[in-house]
């Protein structure tokens, strides 16, 4: 009901009636109803019953307080008109605000998909079950001829291919065959009852997984939530083209690599099984068998959503012609859509039954391609041969005749045909598919390795050449002759069902029906046959006359909004039907259902080749075989010539290799600590991958940046750089060590966050150590070093970097460095990487490299460095950070006999890069080894080293360091060979995962294009070099401790070393440190089956080579570890370098004691009287008191 606010009547005719009446239906005992108020009479109520809130409501407008609207409305009487609207209008937004009834329910039933398909809608959970009856979307009510035209002549004189018309738009088979997948997902016509479809309505990769539990049961190997290798359910997909069976045999491997993930990652313990200890022998067969459907079910969801994926943004956009146009956008159905063009929404996840219309629109026969034609006229041929010696009785003529050898199929009768075919399905059927073996192009069957694997070069030969092999064009005399028998069979179905007409089709979906033959097809030919075989154009029949409409045999699909051609708008609107009525794509696509991990897997990025998700299944079900940049995974639904067109109108040929895929060579492991550090100093022909071929790097300042990099790197490694700035005399380490000291003290007083306190009132405190300790100091050595301004919170200059964002530019960097097997998240990491490197270019432009024409601040900064009295205080308060000023003197000296800028930009960024390349990742794994409880003597030793205070116990502290570094190192490194190299050492043997198996003494021929996986974890624990290689030894004498980035010399290689002692030192400091409660606490690791560990982002939700973060609480500081006071002889001023570390009220406040980040109190002077801690600075009302509490400072997570 509305109301008229300035006349106080109502736009609606209807009785005004009280309040009760109309609200509560009958006026029970004959009370005689009650006139409702106008506006007017209710505004002059609220003047005299509520004037303090109206006048609240002309002062604020619509920033009225809601309890001051309740006040108003309350105060009106009963029959107030506007209290009944308000009241209808209250009730209308909190009923709506939920679902009625809700749609996702707790419990395996409703939270896994079943094998039939039930419990999808949960409203009606067998709508859309295997085994029910087709619906019938659109009445027929035009009466038809009772004499309906031939079907063979209706397959001879419209649908028969006389020749073949390729695709216009360059589609490959490859969309036919994931078309294929789609068509026998959805529709099963049951042999018994040919109203019922023996399969689900809904995407659910029935083909794989089977339709019933029976079928599901037969592919599943009942562990760990696998699926028998290369196996899959369908049996009518084997007279497919082999390529449909390759495509199958991908989703498998896809679903069997997700299962691995899932049980490694194991989020919150949902896959755990209770230990052996506390179950007998039927608990723990339950518990197993829970586990194995659990990861099952898990990985099955995810699967589908790949399935999902790459029919919305591969297959779908492939048929919308959108490739060529060089955008992201598509139709995505599992989008929410509020009430802008609905009351109530367009309705998600509320379930689906498939019709009998679209069993014959998906009837995609007439773009099989002229390969696909031979292979399935000879696959019919050899069926049919081989049949006629075990069934002779079906080969006879109508007179009972045997017919002659070598009858051509197609002379069969129908029933003759189709007995064969079902005869050679039943004998499909009755083998177990695991068992089953799938054809080649060349129709020899594939065999299984022993371990029911097909051999991948035979697999991805199919599936290369299907990517290649250009589909027909839709539309008229386009289907191959070898399926007439097929087709007929169809039309003779479609009248059976009495499927609506052509027109009527047309109808509803509101296109304007076809009112004379010319506007059904524009050639002449075409209209005359069907005028001859239909009389009118209501007479055309759905099928075969939905194939028939188009420009000649084409009848390419146009935009989705104006499709022309009642074929694709029916193929569009089904496709988001399929989609967005199913639970499990919309309302259940969540995290909680598919796990972080699996959504982020399944989920399209736009950065990556243009959203598009089948780049994704190749990799993970041929990994190695294509180059993450082949042009053919550009659109794999599009020819690999298409792809190189439309990659050149980009503007991205350059981008992309035209090379065909190739066996994968096994990458070789290197685990000898001679050989490793022999290929870290042969920089000049090993080399690092990221700098062998730039040729696909955009031309400018990066692509320069890269190529200047081989010769900065040489020049490290033969001593002109570094050496050349620093003296022998130890202050450069004594000064370092001190900045690292002093960058601990303020980073952990500004992000400490306080969890609980103790019975004694003393407090429990709870850091990241790696996200908000290491991660920060590191950052801002490499800013200080290079003259950049970072912010630790808010960036309020152009110049100015948070300290996350600036880090995560870093190992945007590394990442792309670093040795990753997996191909499918290179175009991300590369672009991360491009991304980063041109911030960071500019960045060093605004640094250092601006501040290398003051000679003053050269010579205040050369007798800083070298250890004289100068006016070191100036300097400090003018420029901000000593280490600053020492980057500029070291870029003054250098630019002095450098070779350009770049290289004098490259060779800062290097050796900035080396003292904080891997620290953050070798101070997490140095901390997680100490706070393990079987090495808690180790930490109480470092602990009183630490109390000590002394370059001695300094010294001892390194010593620890570098060895628990040693013997918790997992770092892989690559390198390319570039010409024929020899190298001192052995090659270990492989333990799996794709490595070389062989073992050869020094010296070792490396020949050119060798890959080379540098294992500095098992170098650092080479025995021939570190004897009894497990044991924490801080006496061990040894050489130079791997870990570092390019193998450079110990000078260089102590900066990352003076960084993790002093961090290390000030965390033994910290009183009672241990790690973080359960999950909360753990290092999240995951071992990969190359045998390499890597790490997880915070949210578990992607692989990455550093740790990102983790929890560890402590009580307080042992002793008084405070910050020094400016002295010129022994450090620095902090006050300039808390400002930068902190800013604002987050830096270091003198006078204050009070080392709660939490305090509430005004902390910037000092107080008046002494004062104990709680005296003078209390904690806020405010501060926390529980760790998901407390009061953390606003930051964004690493990753």
């Amino acid at each position: 009901m509305s109301w008229n606010w300035l006349g106080g009547k109502k736009t609606e005719s209807e009785p005004s009636l009280s309040v009760t009446q109309q609200s509560h239906g009958d006026n029970y005992g004959n009370v005689k109803a009650v006139q409702e108020t106008s506006t007017l009479q209710d505004l002059g109520t609220l003047i005299t019953k509520a004037p303090s809130e109206i006048r609240t409501l002309l002062a604020n407008g619509r920033n009225i307080d809601t309890d001051n609207v309740w006040k108003i409305i309350a105060s009106l009487p009963e029959n107030s008109g506007v209290r009944h609207w308000a009241t209808q209008t209250g009730i209308d937004v909190l009923w709506n605000s939920l679902l009625h009834p809700p749609l996702s329910y707790l419990g395996d039933q409703f939270e896994y998909r079943t094998a039939d398909g039930s419990y999808n809608s949960v409203v009606t959970p067998w709508l859309g079950q295997a085994g029910t009856p087709y619906a019938k979307s659109i009445p027929t009510t035009i009466p038809s001829h009772g004499a309906k035209p031939d079907p063979g002549d209706l397959f001879d004189l419209l649908m028969a291919r006389e020749k073949f018309e390729p695709s216009p738009k360059g589609l490959s088979s490859m969309i036919l065959y994931h078309a294929t997948i789609v068509i026998h997902d959805i529709f099963r016509t049951s042999e018994k009852d040919r109203n019922i479809s023996d399969t689900s309505s809904y995407l659910d990769l029935a083909p794989l997984y089977g339709s019933s539990q029976e079928d599901q049961d037969k592919v599943r190997t009942m562990k760990e939530g696998k699926l028998h290798p290369d196996t899959f359910s369908e049996e009518r997909l084997f007279g497919q083209p082999p390529g449909v069976c390759v495509l199958l045999v991908m989703y498998n491997r896809f679903h069997n690599y997700v299962a691995e993930q899932l049980l490694k990652i194991n989020e919150n313990g949902r896959f755990t099984i209770p230990p052996k200890a506390n179950l007998n022998e039927e608990e723990k067969a339950k518990a197993h068998k829970k586990q194995d459907n659990d990861l099952f079910q898990t990985a099955r969801i995810i699967t589908c959503g790949m399935y999902a994926s790459i029919s919305i943004m591969d297959y779908l956009r492939g048929f919308m012609g959108l490739h060529s146009a060089d955008t992201t956008w598509t139709l995505d159905p599992r989008e929410h859509i509020g009430r802008k063009y609905d009351g109530q929404g367009v309705p998600r996840g509320i379930g689906n039954q498939v019709s009998v219309e679209f069993n014959f629109l998906y009837r995609f026969h007439g773009p099989l391609s002229e390969r696909d034609d031979r292979w399935t006229s000879r696959f019919f041929q050899d069926l049919m041969d081989e049949a006629r010696g075990k069934m002779p009785h079906l080969f006879t003529d109508v007179e009972g005749k045997p017919l002659p050898d070598g009858t051509p199929y197609g002379d069969l009768s129908i029933q003759q045909f189709m007995a064969v075919l079902h005869t050679d399905m039943a004998k499909t059927r009755g083998t177990n598919p695991h068992e089953r073996e799938i054809y080649d192009l060349d129709r020899k069957k594939l065999k299984r390795d022993k371990d029911g694997k097909f051999d991948d070069a035979k697999l991805v030969n199919i599936f290369n050449e299907t990517m290649k092999d250009p589909a027909g064009a839709f539309g008229a005399r386009n289907i191959p002759k070898a399926l007439r028998v097929i087709e007929i069979l169809g039309i003779l179905q479609a009248r059976k069902w009495q499927v609506c007409t052509l027109n009527e089709f047309r109808k509803f979906f509101g296109m304007k029906p076809h009112t004379s033959f010319e506007t059904v097809n524009t050639d002449v030919d075409i209209q005359n046959t069907l005028r001859d075989l239909y009389e009118h154009p209501d007479m055309i029949e759905l099928y075969p006359g939905i194939f028939c409409e188009g420009d000649g045999q084409k009848m390419e699909p146009p935009v989705p909004y104006r499709p022309g051609y009642a074929m694709w708008r029916g193929v569009f609107s089904d496709a988001v039907t399929l989609v967005r009525s199913d639970r499990f794509y919309t309302i259940d696509w969540t995290v909680s259902t598919l796990t972080a991990w699996g959504m982020k897997e399944v989920s399209p990025d736009p950065t990556v080749l243009k959203g598009g998700m089948f780049y994704k299944l190749i990799g993970r079900a041929f990994p190695g075989w294509y180059k993450y940049n082949s042009v053919s995974l550009y659109q794999p639904m599009y020819t690999k010539l298409q792809n190189i067109t439309n990659a050149g109108l980009h503007g991205k040929a350059m981008l992309f290799t035209h090379d065909e895929p190739s066996k994968p060579v096994p990458a070789k492991k290197i685990t000898s600590y001679e050989t490793i550090q022999g290929i870290l100093q042969a920089h000049e022909t090993c080399k690092n991958p990221a700098y062998v071929d730039v040729s696909t790097i955009p031309d400018g300042k990066v692509k320069d940046f890269l190529n200047c990099v081989g010769d900065v790197v040489k020049d490290i490694e033969n001593h002109t750089f570094l050496n050349n700035f620093v003296d022998n005399s130890g202050e450069f380490n004594k000064k370092l060590f001190q900045y690292f000291s002093d960058m601990a003290v303020a980073i952990e007083k500004r992000e400490r966050c306080a969890s609980v306190k103790t019975r004694e009132g003393k407090k429990t405190w709870v850091i990241d150590i790696t996200r908000d300790y290491a991660v920060p100091i590191i950052s801002r050595f490499m800013a200080d070093f290079l003259g950049l301004r970072l912010s630790s919170k808010t960036v309020t200059g152009k110049n100015e970097i948070s300290e996350n964002d600036f880090y995560k530019i870093v190992t945007d960097y590394q990442h792309f460095l670093n040795y990753n097997k997996d191909e499918t998240s290179v175009w991300k990491r590369r672009a991360a990487f491009l991304e980063s490197m041109e911030k960071l270019v500019s960045m060093f432009e605004d640094g250092n490299f601006k501040n290398t024409g003051n000679p003053g601040l050269l010579t205040a900064v050369s007798n800083w460095w070298h250890g004289s009295k100068g006016d070191w205080d100036e300097v400090l308060h003018k420029i901000g950070s000593p280490l600053r000023d020492m980057g500029v003197w070291i870029n003054k000296e250098l630019s002095k006999t450098s070779k350009s800028q770049l290289y004098t930009q490259t060779a800062m960024f290097l050796v900035a890069l080396e003292g904080a390349y891997n620290t953050v990742l070798m101070f997490t794994e140095i901390m997680n080894w100490f706070l393990d409880e079987k090495n808690k003597t180790d930490w109480i030793e470092v602990s009183k080293l630490a109390q000590k205070d002394t370059e001695e116990a300094n010294e001892e502290i390194k010593k620890y360091v570098l060895e628990v570094q040693r013997v918790t190192l997992s770092m892989p490194m690559i390198r390319i060979v570039e010409e024929d190299t020899v190298i001192k050492g052995y090659i270990d043997e492989a333990r799996g995962g794709g490595f070389t198996k062989f073992k050869k003494q020094d010296p070792q021929t490396f020949k050119k294009g060798d890959v080379l996986v540098l294992d500095l974890g098992e170098g650092s624990r080479d025995e021939s070099v570190f004897p009894n290689p497990s044991l924490v030894n801080p006496k061990r004498k040894s050489p130079n401790y791997l870990g570092y980035a390019h193998g450079h010399k110990p000078k260089d290689q102590e900066i990352s070393t003076i960084a993790l002692t002093a961090m290390v030192k000030f965390a033994a400091k910290m009183r009672n440190l241990r790690k973080g409660r359960d999950a909360y606490g753990n290092l999240k690791k995951v071992i990969q089956v190359n045998g390499l560990e890597t790490y997880m982002t915070p949210d578990w939700a992607e692989f990455v080579p550093y740790p990102t973060t983790w929890k560890v609480r402590y009580d307080d500081w042992e002793g008084d570890f405070q910050p020094r006071k400016p002295d010129v002889s022994h450090g620095h001023d902090l006050t300039v370098l808390y400002k930068d570390a902190g800013g604002n009220k987050r830096s270091f406040r003198d006078g204050c004691t009070c080392k709660s980040t939490c305090c509430g109190q005004d902390c910037s002077k000092p107080s008046k009287k002494p004062a104990t801690q709680e005296q003078n600075c209390q904690p806020s009302k405010e501060a926390a008191t529980q760790e998901q509490n407390c009061c953390q400072p606003s930051k964004k997570d690493v990753a």
